[in-house]
């Protein structure tokens, strides 16, 4: 019985959850209409430094990859909403996601760096967040994976 309403509040919570990530995902793309509006109007103004037309040229892959996260995230979480917690597909969109997370991390520090040392000359700093949270969505999908086996075990031995 306990484990019935346990599975019940995971439903519940994912989905609010699966909704904080469609909003996120319908931001992504509204951040990637503006960016292209706003690298336009960069792009013809002639006055603007070159720091901000490269600024405008990096927010889109960053946010293409936010995207990515967004999007597995809410693979991840209408699985659960379905009452799938621990199946081969809901845990390789959490691992998915986690390694999108990773990707914009790194691709963060690196052209953060570039833009860092061809247009600031004073300290700017520069952080692995991303890589870190994505290491630790990786971590979840691990142990959400020795979940699957042991359920499956479980079964087998029933």
């Amino acid at each position: 019985m306990k484990n019935y309403q346990n599975k019940t509040k995971i439903i519940k919570v994912s989905k609010i959850f699966r909704i904080i990530f469609l909003v996120g995902m319908i931001l992504c793309i509204l951040g990637l209409l503006l960016d292209f509006a706003a690298t336009y109007v960069v792009s013809t103004k002639s006055t603007n430094p070159p720091g901000e037309i490269y600024r405008h040229i990096i927010y889109f892959p960053d946010s293409v990859l936010s995207f990515m996260v967004a999007l597995n995230l809410f693979r991840f979480f209408t699985r659960l909403k379905d009452g799938h917690l621990f199946d081969a597909p809901t845990v390789k969109n959490l691992e998915v996601a986690g390694k999108w997370w990773v990707a914009g991390g790194v691709f963060n520090i690196i052209f953060h760096s570039i833009e860092a040392f061809m247009f600031y000359t004073c300290n700017f700093p520069i952080t692995g967040g991303g890589i870190f949270s994505g290491l630790i969505i990786i971590f979840m999908a691990w142990l959400f994976r020795e979940a699957q086996e042991l359920q499956e075990e479980q079964e087998l031995t029933v």
